[in-house]
């Protein structure tokens, strides 16, 4: 299931990711993009998904490599929509992106609950996500020397839990080693699953690589922090 996962993701956003690398750095044809592909979803929001992805992929990318802060509350707008559509239909895949300012690498989380092989009793307290991260600049990634951490809306970090045997016995080769022996060599992508324990919903999935840093938001969760959070 897991890599027939693989391959009909790749093939449904083959368009998206071309679109990424041929728009580079160019900001209001990126904004034009987002505010077109959001339309698009806004009147099918059930069956545009591919059109939500895009939306989401393009207003991330400015809000955190160009500085775009107002968008914001769009983005959180847009993920619970797209974290309720997918609770109904788990074929509308609700990704998540993350960029960096520094150095031109995009990484690309799902959650991968619910789906089959994770809906199984083991995996209740688990949070399985299904991560891509693309190497688009011109030096080679060290997966093995990467630092990568879930932060939930407590601000506690989850536990890795691919080295477990339980989760092993269950998913075999589905599921790498962490950390992940692997060199993401230049203009390359590499697709695998990480488990964290589930304590609390997540926040932030953070990529570390020597000064190269990407967080990937868990948008739709912020109000659950902002609500928790004690009033002046």
């Amino acid at each position: 299931m897991f890599k027939f996962l693989k391959y009909f993701l790749f093939i449904s956003l083959i368009g998206l990711f071309i679109l990424t690398f041929v728009l580079g750095g160019e900001e209001d044809l990126l904004l034009k993009l987002a505010k077109e592909n959001e339309e698009k979803y806004l009147k099918n929001p059930d069956k545009s998904y591919i059109s939500w992805n895009i939306a989401v992929d393009y207003y991330t990318k400015l809000y955190q490599v160009y500085g775009y802060t107002g968008l914001r509350e769009k983005l959180i707008k847009l993920h619970i929509d797209g974290a309720l559509i997918n609770s109904k239909n788990l074929n509308f895949f609700n990704f998540h992106y993350g960029y960096s300012s520094k150095y031109p690498i995009k990484i690309t989380v799902l959650n991968l609950t619910n789906y089959p092989k994770f809906d199984y009793y083991i995996f209740d307290k688990v949070l399985p996500l299904f991560i891509t991260i693309y190497n688009n600049g011109d030096k080679n990634i060290d997966l093995s020397k990467a630092i990568i951490n879930l932060e939930n809306i407590s601000n506690i970090p989850e536990k890795t839990l691919n080295n477990e045997d339980i989760f092993r016995r269950v998913l075999g080769d589905d599921l790498v080693y962490y950390p992940i022996s692997k060199v993401l060599k230049s203009q390359e992508n590499f697709s695998f699953i990480l488990l964290f324990t589930y304590n609390s919903p997540p926040k932030i999935f953070r990529f570390t690589y020597q000064d190269v840093e990407v967080n990937v938001i868990f948008f739709e969760n912020i109000p659950l922090i902002e609500s928790s959070s004690p009033k002046a």
